[in-house]
């Protein structure tokens, strides 16, 4: 009789289980067949309000972008600075393993352990970021650079390709 109940109840398990995961396909999210690491950039986000003001490392002022992946593979990640005037200050690619976060900034701060794009001066500047998936969320914000503590301002951030039922 306990034998009978035991396999009943593994059962159920595996039913409800294999339920579960197929509702997952349907609200979209991500499966190993979807995009990854090679796949075409698309724009994600636009960032306007970026600011550098030429500072030495851990000196200044600063914009900091944090990108984490919750894709389920290892996706690319680009980050373009732009100039007031749209001249190109800083570009660089980046690989995103499945749940990591990515912090890139126009120069190092104290606050983060960054990716330092090194871009020089940038006055009311914009950031363009591009992923090979949907299922990247980002925040920028512009920073005082010496500070261990991140004291800034938040950036407001564009949107563009929204992962179905979400806001941001």
């Amino acid at each position: 009789m306990k034998l009978a109940v035991w396999i009943i109840a593994v059962a159920l398990i595996a039913a409800s289980t294999q339920a579960h995961a197929q509702d997952r396909v349907g609200q979209g999210q991500p499966s190993a067949g979807g995009q990854a690491l090679g796949d075409t950039l698309s724009l994600l986000y636009v960032v306007s309000g970026v600011r550098d003001n030429g500072a030495a490392a851990f000196a200044g002022t600063a914009t900091t972008i944090h990108c984490t992946n919750a894709s389920t593979v290892t996706e690319s990640l680009q980050i373009i600075f732009r100039q007031d005037n749209g001249t190109i200050a800083g570009n660089s690619t980046f690989i995103a393993a499945s749940a990591h976060t990515l912090t890139a900034s126009t120069h190092d701060t104290n606050a983060y352990t960054e990716f330092a794009l090194n871009t020089g001066i940038i006055n009311s500047g914009v950031a363009f970021i591009f992923a090979t998936t949907q299922f990247m969320f980002c925040t920028a914000m512009t920073i005082d650079a010496s500070a261990a503590v991140p004291t800034g301002v938040s950036l407001h951030m564009v949107r563009f390709s929204p992962v179905a039922g979400t806001s941001e």
